[in-house]
């Protein structure tokens, strides 16, 4: 059984497949130093908010320290990760579908350009099936990035039991 037909049946039906699950409560830190705001009522059977949290403190947490690991089990099977284009001058547009290997040598990349991603704060916009959208709020920084760390925000979505399956960076637009 494919994981991604694994985790939507432990999502529709209570307590099945759930040692199916790929990614581990013990991925995520106790604390979390961001915000929760939004509505995240309504998930489905076999998800919680408190689960989709803790896929997205994993998936941060692995994306700064370039833990291929940790990457690839709180990203779902079919994904999309994106930046956008205006982070600095001559910028370039990156985006990277469905291959964790590709992403993790995206990730290694910048994370030997010392790049961090310090997340402020999480809005949730709801649960959709088996999916939950959010914006994160964050920092970006990076030696090519310039002396100070560039306010960002992005639009993700946590897929019940698979993982995070979009997360779009963008920077904040400064007036």
């Amino acid at each position: 059984m494919t994981r991604i037909l694994a985790a939507l049946l432990a999502c529709a039906i209570p307590g099945v497949l759930a040692a199916q699950s790929d990614v581990a409560p013990s991925d995520a830190p106790s604390r979390r130093s961001w915000k929760v705001l939004g509505d995240t009522i309504g998930a489905p059977r076999g998800s919680s908010a408190h689960a989709a949290l803790q896929l997205i403190d994993s998936w941060f947490l692995a994306y700064n320290s370039a833990d291929s690991a940790r990457l690839d089990r709180a990203t779902a099977p079919s994904f999309v990760f994106s930046t956008g284009k205006h982070w600095i001058p001559g910028d370039r547009h990156r985006r990277i579908d469905d291959t964790v290997a590709v992403l993790v040598e995206y990730v290694r990349e910048r994370r030997a350009l010392g790049e961090t991603l310090r997340l402020d704060s999480i809005r949730f916009y709801g649960w959709r099936g088996a999916r939950l959208g959010f914006m994160p709020f964050y920092t970006r920084s990076a030696r090519d990035l310039g002396t100070r760390p560039i306010p960002g925000r992005g639009k993700a979505e946590v897929w019940c039991r698979l993982g995070i399956r979009v997360v779009n960076l963008a920077p904040v637009r400064q007036r």
